[in-house]
């Protein structure tokens, strides 16, 4: 029994399934959702024997406790991961919004990896309900931190149309994309510069600056 986090993970199994010459016919799947405790009982329990959903659920998993191994096939893994999706006829409207988040975004990844304690209090102090069990949510964390937003191209979020080719053989294949798209048709690199537009200054002191506010909550 497969688990999935949610109905749009078959579509994952079946592509790392079809890798390995099998096809979804060959297992039986379940629905199991996303709370790590439940997942983590569905484990213990036997229920399933195997879990597809994202690596925020991973993480949740193993921050139970319950030992986890990475069975994903290396030319599934290697896909865009965290991507973000604009309506095209609507970037000229929102442009300044996105331009203005994208940079608070690549600002706070950063913050993460320069002091992942004091993000982790802001975290909890934001969204208290994510952070009922800490152990969980440092884990969620430190995942998102030093796996999922990692720079692994020159810039932060620099698009990878070689990536963006290279993974659509399967789903080509599984009739989930009628034939190869050319992402020049769907990437865009116009918000890359300003989202890097700081100084790593101006992060140390918005951290440290926010900490000498909070002194009371932080998380040592």
């Amino acid at each position: 029994m497969v688990g999935l986090a949610s109905d749009r993970d078959q579509v994952t199994t079946m592509v790392a399934l079809d890798t390995v010459g099998m096809s979804i016919d060959d297992i039986t799947t379940v629905v199991v959702g996303e709370s790590g405790p439940v997942l983590a009982k569905a484990i213990q329990d036997k229920t399933i024997a195997a879990y597809a959903g994202s690596a925020n659920n991973l993480a949740a998993i193993d921050a139970a406790g319950i030992p986890i191994r990475n069975i994903t096939p290396a030319n599934v893994s290697d896909n865009p991961g965290n991507s973000l999706v604009m309506w095209a006829p609507r970037k000229a409207e929102i442009s300044d919004v996105v331009q203005r988040f994208l940079k608070a975004y690549a600002m706070a990844t950063h913050a993460g990896i320069l002091d992942t304690k004091t993000m982790a209090a802001i975290c909890k102090k934001n969204v208290p309900e994510q952070w009922e069990n800490v152990d969980i949510g440092l884990a969620l964390l430190d995942f998102a931190v030093y796996k999922t937003n990692l720079i692994r191209t020159i810039k932060r979020g620099e698009p990878q149309p070689d990536v963006w080719a290279r993974v659509q053989a399967p789903y080509i294949a599984l009739k989930e994309i009628p034939g190869p798209l050319d992402p020049a048709g769907f990437l865009d690199a116009s918000f890359i510069d300003g989202a890097s537009d700081y100084e790593t200054a101006e992060v140390k002191a918005a951290i440290a600056k926010w900490k000498d506010a909070n002194k009371d909550i932080l998380i040592q």
